[in-house]
């Protein structure tokens, strides 16, 4: 953890990554360059799977502890490049496998992957689809939708369970001259159910949020294109979403230029989340389904930010903070003699080791 919890909140620690009070941040060791999806497959294991191409393969780790990765596999890279984009399919449509895709100058490679990381099948595509998304409602037909990166009017292409591609929209209206960074369907409500994309212009001097309904194929500005240079600069690298938990109903961005990542109103409006990200070209952003767990893949390796965890002190809402509030909550139990108040043995008996204890563990602060 990367704060100090004092009597009255946890604070941070100058320097470092800061999260938003009542959470914690840990630096995750981690190869450079991965891109990342955290595990929605128990049969992957836990924790958050990660690839890169090494040597003309595909090579996917797993990450499940602050201080460890395992290489699980390797696959062939095909049309050699880098892995663009790392995406479980959420539906049941194909399975809960992983998708795993590749871009180069000649063209895409789409790889669905098993547990074992044998090829349940392959889309490959002439240009550049650096983005895919497995959608399974709010509209859209459940399948693979694969985002192009730097030419023309930004196509689309679906893949239905059969895994052949078919064409669903013949371009976005004003997607002309758009670089697809990240992408992710809305599964939570919050945008209506829609695709939500972060998008920077091919000469990546400015960078915007848009929205995709099914069966429009319009982009409408969240956050509307904004300079990527000077006063009020902003670069978005990739869109996360959290459908319950402590992170929320929310959609959160990873953005480049401050080193933060921000959640997004319905109306645009950018709230702050974690400060003193060292952001590289691609980074990536991922939430796993309990909503309790986020990874950000930086320069600096993994970040992996969760609720605080307070002990036995932490009596009153919200929880990852203690402050006067748990003091209250405390005496008010003790008093009333009431079961909250007993965090000492023995159980069933409220008295002085109980104060001892709660003094003990309110000093102590967060981990």
């Amino acid at each position: 953890m990367i704060s100090l919890c004092l009597s009255f909140a946890c604070l941070p620690v100058a320097g470092q990554i800061t999260p938003d009070v009542g959470f914690s941040v840990e630096q995750w060791t981690a190869p450079d360059g991965l891109v990342i999806d955290a595990v929605r497959n128990e049969a992957f294991g836990a924790g958050v799977i990660g690839a890169r191409v090494e040597g003309g393969q595909v090579v996917v780790y797993r990450m499940s502890d602050p201080a460890s990765f395992e290489e699980i596999g390797r696959v062939d890279a095909s049309v050699g490049g880098r892995v663009s984009s790392v995406r479980f399919d959420r539906t049941g449509a194909f399975d809960h496998n992983l998708f795993v895709t590749v871009v180069s100058t000649i063209g895409s490679v789409v790889h669905l992957l098993d547990e074992t990381l044998a090829p349940v099948g392959t889309d490959e595509f002439v240009g550049s689809f650096v983005q895919a998304e497995v959608v399974g409602g709010g509209g859209f037909p459940p399948g693979a939708y694969y985002f192009a990166d730097t030419f023309g009017p930004a196509p689309l292409a679906f893949s239905p369970p059969g895994f052949e591609p078919v064409s669903l929209f013949d371009d976005i209206n004003d997607g002309a001259g758009l670089r697809t960074t990240g992408v992710e369907w809305d599964d939570n409500g919050e945008f209506d159910g829609d695709v939500v994309l972060v998008e920077c212009d091919t000469g990546l001097d400015r960078s915007a949020v848009y929205r995709l309904a099914p069966g429009v194929g319009q982009l409408e500005q969240v956050v509307p294109p904004t300079a990527t240079s000077g006063s009020g600069a902003a670069r978005f690298w990739d869109v996360a979403f959290s459908s319950r938990g402590a992170l929320g109903v929310r959609a959160y961005v990873l953005e480049g230029v401050a080193g933060e990542i921000q959640y997004v109103l319905r109306n645009g409006v950018r709230v702050t989340f974690a400060t003193g990200l060292n952001i590289f070209d691609g980074g990536q952003l991922s939430i796993d389904d309990s909503g309790e767990r986020m990874w950000a893949a930086t320069a600096d390796g993994l970040v992996f930010i969760s609720p605080a965890s307070c002990g036995a002190a932490d009596l009153a809402p919200p929880s990852g903070i203690i402050d006067l509030t748990d003091a209250d909550a405390f005496i008010g139990a003790f008093i009333a003699g009431d079961e909250l108040a007993d965090l000492a043995a023995p159980v069933g008996v409220i008295d002085l080791d109980d104060v001892d204890a709660f003094i003990v563990g309110f000093l102590a602060g967060c981990d």
